[in-house]
């Protein structure tokens, strides 16, 4: 239900704001709930509502957040959308796999574990951010061993 009513204010949101402006909201919502969740998992719980209320921002941060960055990825690949499309829910399913995988092998400690990875997923979403947005992008540079040491240095 939480997915469902993020779609929705999402997609308000967009009409009324823009998909940059909504988006950057949707990212900074997501990270206080990860961050929340880490917290949370790293205490002896008696309930579940400490997890749980902040797993529901997860959900509808993620449900405004996926209409948003599924339309972006295909408007950049105008000769091939479907294979954006293809590509896009690789990653997904592929960060989900890792993700249950890391929580599963370490079953025992589970709840502390959730927390790391839901920390380890909002890395991935805010590196992806930045990657994709110029203006933060430009800060960055591949390596490149030539602009390391010039000869002039030698």
């Amino acid at each position: 239900i939480a997915f469902m009513a993020g779609g929705y204010l999402g997609k308000v949101g967009v009409r009324k704001f823009g998909d940059e402006k909504v988006l950057r909201q949707l990212i900074g919502l997501f990270s206080v709930a990860a961050l929340l969740i880490f917290i949370a998992s790293q205490w002896e719980l008696t309930s579940i509502w400490p997890i749980l209320a902040p797993f529901c921002l997860i959900a509808v941060a993620n449900g405004a957040l996926y209409p948003i960055v599924v339309n972006r990825a295909l408007a950049s690949a105008h000769q091939s959308p479907a294979t954006a499309a293809g590509l896009q829910n690789s990653l997904q399913i592929c960060v989900s796999s890792l993700s249950s995988a890391l929580v599963a092998a370490m079953a025992s400690q589970a709840q502390m574990v959730t927390g790391v990875a839901i920390v380890i997923c909002m890395g991935g979403l805010w590196m992806g951010y930045i990657l994709s947005n110029r203006e933060l992008s430009k800060h960055f540079t591949t390596p490149d061993n030539a602009r390391v040491v010039s000869e002039d240095e030698l």
